[in-house]
């Protein structure tokens, strides 16, 4: 018997020693999946209730690949059968953006793009020596980096009962430096430089209120750009440059979010531009000194898997004066660690 009693407690020793193991191994990974499964961790990685600014010590990366193409014909007369002036041009941003969390209320950002923007420009030119007419099919480019964006938001309140959480913005506009503009004029060819080629100071304001799994946003802003100097290209063969004054840019946008299951949110934009005529010193660009209004309408549908997002969106202008009126689609990517 004692050599029975010996035999069974190893037997039982044995299991208890591996229950033990088993259980020192299953139950971190059963609390840690638990932990990322909660409504809290949810609700947190959605675009709904994540906070405006960054938590203190983390860093997202998101970049962004847009896409315009326009179209259009113009007629001096209307009696005219075939257009005096069309074009057709081709428009691809690739912006890329870094963010990191100083404190749980502050946010830096730095970011800048490249730009893939091809016109094509058919207008009839008037040869007044030999006293005859052609067309000629004027190509504009401006590929290359974009100006660099830095900016910081901070966060004046967090959301309190019927409050909202509220923040402000400033940002910093500034063109790459040594850039100009060239011309082939045999090939009708202008290399012009991306962006927009003025520095600019701007100041934003956030507010943004909580219904789970609802979210109302609005965003006001307002951008003031400085005097700088411009190759407006009266023709094809013009490299003389004049002074203008841009016109600022006021925004305004309201949206609406909807988180639609854990990883899917539905978002929906109401988004307001006026841009003010610009001001140019030489009097015969007087015809460039136009505003410019629009209005339109920005459905997206935001994917998120953890820390990695993925959202698409369209943009449709429903009101403009002196604006593109074309849908503008853009796909956005972020990570944040």
């Amino acid at each position: 018997m004692p050599v029975v009693a010996r035999l069974f407690n190893t037997i039982v020793m044995k299991k208890l020693i591996i229950l033990y193991i088993s259980l020192v191994c299953i139950l971190p990974l059963l609390a840690q999946t638990e932990r990322e499964l909660t409504v809290t961790e949810i609700r947190q990685q959605t675009s709904v209730a994540e906070p405006i600014t960054l938590q203190k010590g983390y860093f997202k990366v998101s970049t962004a690949l847009s896409y315009v193409s326009l179209a259009g014909d113009w007629y001096n007369n209307d009696w005219e059968k075939t257009p005096s002036y069309s074009f057709q041009s081709k428009d691809f941003t690739f912006p890329f953006t870094f963010s990191y969390g100083v404190t749980n209320n502050f946010q830096f950002n730095i970011s800048s793009g490249y730009q893939y923007s091809k016109a094509t420009h058919k207008k009839e030119a008037i040869d007044y020596i030999g006293g005859y007419s052609k067309n000629i099919n004027i190509t504009n480019n401006a590929i290359g980096i974009t100006d660099i964006y830095l900016g910081c938001i901070y966060k004046l309140m967090e959301q309190n009962g019927s409050l909202p959480t509220i923040a402000v913005g400033l940002s910093l506009d500034m063109p790459l430096p040594g850039r100009k503009p060239s011309v082939d004029a045999n090939t009708y060819t202008v290399d012009d430089v991306p962006g927009p080629q003025s520095s600019a100071v701007g100041i934003e304001f956030y507010a943004k209120k909580i219904f789970y799994p609802f979210a109302l946003t609005c965003d006001v802003s307002y951008t003031y750009r400085l005097s700088t100097d411009v190759y407006p290209f009266l023709d094809v063969f013009d490299l003389t440059t004049t002074k203008v004054k841009p016109g600022d840019l006021f925004m305004a946008n309201i949206g609406f979010q909807n988180m639609l299951c854990d990883w899917i949110t539905l978002k929906n934009e109401v988004v307001y531009n006026y841009i003010p005529a610009a001001k140019y010193d030489n009097p015969l660009f007087g015809y460039l000194e136009i505003p410019s209004v629009a209005f339109s309408w920005n459905p997206a549908l935001v994917f998120q898997i953890r820390n990695f997002r993925f959202s698409q969106s369209v943009t449709f202008p429903f009101y403009g004066k002196n604006t593109g009126t074309n849908p503008t689609y853009a796909v956005n990517v972020g990570v944040k660690f």
